[in-house]
């Protein structure tokens, strides 16, 4: 099978570095990870092909493909259903806990009350159901969450727990707050805002389906709690009621950067990298997108030229991947498993650098499981985590220099938070 055999590309490239051959166990644990993959992504095509049939009515063309960051194209999605009518549709759906039309359907283990219930938010918040749905304040972020709450007023009371529980769980804002710092004290910029950051957030529900990830940002992953399609689901009707209400120029800045998303997801499934060359242009996609587009947003909002700025979002989006894949390496405290791209047989650029500068034997040594702190010290030893840090800062710098030199400066609010982002590492 294609698919699992690029999961080894990894792999391969090390043992041709090394000059030997990549151990058996390692193969076959990659492979048998990407099996898992394979049958989570069959799971997620077949929720979100329950709205493919409604999305094309409410919104133009663009935006609905935009909606399917499940990572597979429309068509694609549907030929894995093998089914051809909408009843038939329904009837394989239904299996799934989806329909074809209307809201996704309760999870199959009880009514609204013992989903909500089951939720369990985070000490310390309180989801509140109704026209206004809100968290207990947090924070500087309340204005931000209490208006990407307000967005989904119309929303169903399952899609509006589902919501309160993602922003109940916090988070950086970082594609958020850098709209509010490129487009200044201006009318319409908090929405815009919380239009980002909630296709950011539904970015990452599928993310972690597609992952098998059991937790995000210290909490329960949402398709842990509810089962994938559900997840996938409400990921897509969050994402349809945030696009609906977005106006036209920002719903097809919204629409596009969908697009990129489910192309780097894309390339990381079916084609992953085995190069540096590979790995940018996979992560100028899924993770540069949504920089982009939080830059141009602003640019736009506060009168200048969109174009450049997404350009500079798309390498800040660059530079932030390699440090937060650097992380994965071994921080605990960012609220993600440590070393789950590589249980997950992701080809993440630094994993690829240590892979290279490894001996066979120490090779050898991740099939028998990976030791965190050995691989954090010899990414260190080795010097492939100051390379990549390096690589990091350089490529932000080099893309901030050029876009002042060519259309202005900064503000610094924005400045601030590039720092901030390559900071993390040290």
């Amino acid at each position: 099978m294609r698919a699992a055999s690029v999961a080894l590309e990894l792999v391969g490239l090390a043992s041709h570095a090394g000059g030997g051959f990549a151990p058996a166990r390692l193969r076959r644990a990659f492979a048998g990870r990407m099996d898992l993959l394979l049958e989570r992504r069959f799971a997620v095509a077949r929720a979100g092909a329950s709205f493919l049939r409604d999305l094309p009515p409410l919104l133009e063309a663009d935006v609905s493909q935009g909606a399917l960051l499940v990572g597979l194209v429309a068509v694609t999605a549907r030929s894995l259903c093998r089914v051809r009518d909408a009843d038939g549709l329904n009837r394989t759906l239904a299996r799934f806990g989806a329909r074809m039309h209307g809201e996704p359907a309760p999870a199959a283990h009880g009514p609204l009350a013992e989903i909500l219930e089951a939720l369990e938010p985070p000490v310390g918040t309180r989801p509140v159901l109704g026209p206004r749905a809100v968290a207990a304040p947090r924070g500087a972020a309340d204005a931000l969450e209490l208006e990407m709450l307000r967005l989904l007023d119309d929303a169903s009371p399952t899609v509006r727990a589902a919501a309160a529980y993602l922003v109940a769980r916090g988070g950086k804002r970082v594609r958020a707050r850098l709209v509010l710092a490129m487009a200044g004290d201006v009318e319409g910029a908090l929405a815009a805002a919380a239009r980002v950051e909630w296709l950011h957030q539904v970015s990452m529900v599928v993310d972690d389906v597609m992952d098998g990830a059991a937790w995000r940002r210290g909490s329960t992953s949402l398709h842990t709690l509810h089962g994938e399609p559900w997840a996938a689901a409400v990921a897509l009707e969050l994402l349809r009621h945030v696009l609906a209400g977005a106006p036209a120029g920002e719903r097809a800045r919204l629409a596009l950067a969908g697009v990129e998303l489910a192309r780097g997801q894309l390339l990381e499934t079916v084609e992953p990298p085995s190069d540096e060359a590979g790995y940018v242009a996979m992560v100028a996609a899924k993770t540069g997108a949504l920089f982009g587009l939080a830059l141009a947003t602003g640019a736009d909002l506060a009168g200048r030229d969109e174009v450049p700025a997404h350009g500079l979002g798309v390498e800040v989006g660059v530079a932030f991947q390699i440090v937060d894949d650097l992380l994965d390496l071994g921080a605990p405290d960012t609220g993600k498993p440590s070393l789950g791209d590589l249980s997950n047989g992701r080809p993440t650029w630094p994993l690829q650098v240590l892979m290279e500068r490894l001996e066979p034997h120490e090779r050898d040594r991740l099939a028998g499981g990976p030791d965190v702190a050995w691989i954090l010290e010899r990414a260190r030893t080795t010097g492939s985590f100051e390379h990549c840090r390096d690589v990091a800062h350089e490529r932000l710098e080099r893309a901030r220099r050029g876009f002042e030199d060519d259309h202005g400066a900064l503000p610094a609010a924005v400045h601030a938070l590039l720092d901030g982002l390559v900071d993390r590492v040290s």
